[in-house]
């Protein structure tokens, strides 16, 4: 079966990882695959595929709808694997048929997404996303329950929608994190938009500061974004013990170094870096927002209210004092991890509904 994963975004992100992922899991399940993605993007950076088509957008739309169009038709493609709405309208004129199938994957709230655009864009956007999963999509991937109850809110029919979770390749640590060190170590993994919400995380400790307790803890943030300004300002007014790490693309070769992952995101629709963080054998601490609540529970991580920094400072003081706790959480996330959010099994549950949807082709 030959598959087209149709991932157009410009940056580096959770899409784009997804895309990798699954890639080389159906690969490796004799799957033909192809790939088109924006031509300067980190993503066709990434590829070393042959089966490649690098497009534009933009100006060059309708080009491009042609172009892939085109591309579908000479190499027999049976499934389009479309990622997000900019996949959807650059994917809109090739016709689903009996040896070809579209399937959508949504991976987050387009309103959350495009909210810097404003509400009229941001509207139709959501629109457009609709009509075109319920009239040009024959199935539609949703990564979470949260997900799939947006979609059908907004009036994507329910009988085409599949939830399938995000995943992630496994990452081999030699070891786990020093979880009795002297200084918590503690690190958050996204980009630096006020919707990631890093700034609670630097309230908490300027709190924990303020009440002079007895405490060692550190802090990395991994990303870039434009909120980076207002967040060193922050750290120097503040004189937290934290350091913005940028964009490292080797990251995931790092987590182990830090006991308490927290992500005090406002919204995920999933959320690829805590299973990262759970692999590396974090202990997770995360906003029980969205898509997260179906990673996290009791028993691997600890769900809060992440809008208020000061419930945030209770509870990094809690894991500060609680350490064979964390240990234990940490250590069950790494093996819920494994078991249900590795990129094999989503990459089965992909493949089931391929076959589904192909049938014997």
């Amino acid at each position: 079966m030959k598959v087209l994963i149709v991932s157009v975004g410009k940056m580096a992100g959770g899409i784009e990882n997804y895309t990798i992922s699954l890639g080389k899991a159906l690969r490796r399940m004799n799957y033909e695959v192809y790939y088109a993605v924006r031509k300067n993007s980190w993503l066709n950076s990434q590829l070393d595929s042959n089966n490649k088509i690098c497009l534009e957008l933009g100006i060059h739309l309708i080009q491009d709808i042609i172009k892939l169009k085109l591309y579908v038709k000479k190499n027999k493609i049976n499934l389009l694997h479309i990622n997000s709405n900019n996949g959807l309208l650059v994917s809109v004129a090739i016709a689903s048929n009996r040896y070809t199938k579209k399937l959508a994957v949504i991976h987050g709230d387009v309103k959350v997404d495009q909210m810097k655009k404003g509400k009229f864009i941001v509207a139709m956007y959501s629109l457009l996303e609709t009509f075109l999963i319920n009239h040009s999509c024959n199935k539609c991937i949703a990564v979470s329950e949260s997900m799939k109850n947006i979609l059908c809110n907004r009036g994507v029919k329910e009988d085409k929608i599949k939830i399938i979770h995000n995943a992630i390749e496994p990452y081999q640590y030699d070891s786990l994190p020093d979880y009795e060190s002297e200084v918590l170590q503690m690190c958050n993994v996204g980009n630096l938009l006020p919707i990631k919400n890093q700034m609670t995380i630097l309230r908490a400790l300027s709190i924990i500061n303020d009440k002079k307790m007895n405490v060692k803890i550190h802090c990395d943030i991994f990303g870039e974004g434009y909120e980076r300004r207002v967040l060193e300002k922050y750290i120097m007014e503040k004189k937290i013990d934290v350091q913005l790490k940028g964009y490292d693309k080797d990251v995931r070769s790092t987590l182990n170094r830090y006991s308490l992952y927290i992500h005090p995101s406002k919204y995920e629709s999933f959320g690829i870096s805590i299973l990262e963080a759970m692999n590396a054998g974090c202990c997770v601490l995360a906003n029980s927002v969205g898509g997260i609540k179906e990673i996290i529970d009791n028993k691997t991580g600890y769900l809060i209210d992440c809008s208020d920094p000061d419930v945030l400072a209770a509870q990094i003081i809690y894991c500060y004092n609680n350490r064979d706790e964390i240990r234990e959480k940490a250590i069950c996330g790494k093996q819920k991890c494994a078991t249900e959010f590795f990129d094999s099994v989503m990459a089965r549950n992909v493949a089931s509904l391929y076959r589904e949807m192909l049938g014997d082709i």
